[in-house]
């Protein structure tokens, strides 16, 4: 359950069926995963109408008597604990993707990045140059967010608060490298805004597993989700505020983070230098 393999726990006492049976008093135990809170009420209810469904099939004085149900990682079942690390991941993608989108949009307005086009900066150091000061003010605000869950929203961080720096950082590297490519295609402030919502805000907030539990989704879009890099994130969040988890648990999200960066960031870097070599 902390690796997230499974939900939900059905705990079935040594003498479950000989009590039974004999018509003695009968416990079930569920134990719940609670970092996700909504996909915990969700998986409760279905428990409870297999466990109902059960026992309508089953003599009056045969039935279970009580059904213990605790809920891991969560126990009071406070929506906030699993709303502010997802909020945490739609923000950062937000700003970093905005931010760095709206920059070149308004050099493309002002025509100053015909400018640095017929400069000697090398094509990487101009995507670079754009992308890392607004990933490391995502970053900030970042802080900012962890540090008021904590103090206001008693939000717990049981894990590596190390590895979700570097975790975040290659989140806010890959919304950067989301607002440089959509930079590329668009030539106005307000197409920028447009397709960040399109592309980034909209999918992180209805994709990821932020709002719907991901096993709710159609399998269309339950496999476009992990396209979403915000997908990935809230799932370390949570891991690592929620369930304590660390570097090794989230390996694949950190390679899904970084793959996504790397191809966005190339993939720039070769569309400006395809721009630069065009004769004007």
């Amino acid at each position: 359950m902390k690796a997230g393999f499974v939900r939900q726990v059905l705990i079935l006492p040594e003498d479950f069926d000989e009590n039974l049976s004999a018509g003695k008093p009968a416990e079930i135990g569920l134990l719940i995963d609670g970092s996700d809170a909504l996909a915990a009420s969700s998986i409760g209810r279905l428990q409870e109408r297999l466990i109902a469904s059960f026992s309508g099939r089953l003599d009056p004085g045969g039935r279970p008597d009580l059904v213990r149900t605790r809920i891991a990682f969560n126990p009071s079942g406070q929506s906030s604990l699993t709303i502010i690390p997802g909020l945490m991941a739609i923000v950062l993608m937000a700003i970093s993707a905005l931010l760095t989108s709206l920059a070149v949009a308004r050099e493309r307005e002002t025509g100053a990045i015909e400018i640095l086009s017929l400069s000697r900066l090398r094509s990487r150091d101009f995507v670079l140059g754009k992308a890392l000061p607004y990933a490391f003010a995502a970053l900030l605000d970042g802080a900012l967010i962890l540090a008021l869950a904590v103090l206001w929203f008693h939000v717990p961080v049981r894990g590596d608060v190390a590895a979700l720096a570097v975790f975040s950082l290659l989140y806010v590297l890959a919304g950067a490298a989301t607002g440089l490519l959509i930079s590329t295609a668009v030539t106005t402030q307000r197409e920028a805004t447009i397709a960040e919502v399109l592309t980034t805000f909209l999918p992180a907030f209805f994709l990821s597993g932020f709002i719907l539990p991901l096993e709710t989704l159609p399998p269309f879009l339950k496999g476009l989700s992990y396209a979403v890099p915000a997908t990935h994130f809230i799932k370390i969040v949570r891991g690592i505020l929620l369930k304590g988890q660390g570097f090794s648990s989230f390996i694949v999200e950190a390679a899904a983070l970084a793959a996504y960066a790397a191809a966005l960031l190339g993939l720039s870097v070769w569309i400006f230098s395809r721009r630069r070599a065009v004769p004007r």
